[in-house]
């Protein structure tokens, strides 16, 4: 059985023990602050290739949006307050 070594997190600079299944490629421990630093380096990276620097840009994309907000009317506007309506009756 090999001895699991461990990592400096990218993140906040804390030793860490990778997950045996990422061992190869985890850099970041789990503490929610680095998982968000992973998933904005992560984003970075994609968004630095030159194939995909445009993927979000274009007239077919906004064609796509507006075809898809026209499909899903009130998607964003959020329902009255939680207690508006009880999902069930209380019970005397």
């Amino acid at each position: 059985m090999t001895r699991q070594r461990q990592r400096k997190c990218l993140g906040c600079g804390t030793l860490f023990r990778p997950d045996p299944r990422n061992v190869r490629h985890q850099r970041y421990c789990c503490q929610a602050a680095c998982r968000q630093a992973s998933k904005a380096a992560s984003q970075r990276r994609w968004l630095s290739l030159p194939e995909n620097q445009d993927y979000f840009r274009g007239a077919e994309n906004v064609v796509r949006v507006q075809r898809w907000r026209g499909e899903h009317p009130g998607y964003w506007r959020h329902p009255g307050s939680p207690a508006a309506g009880a999902l069930q009756d209380d019970c005397r």
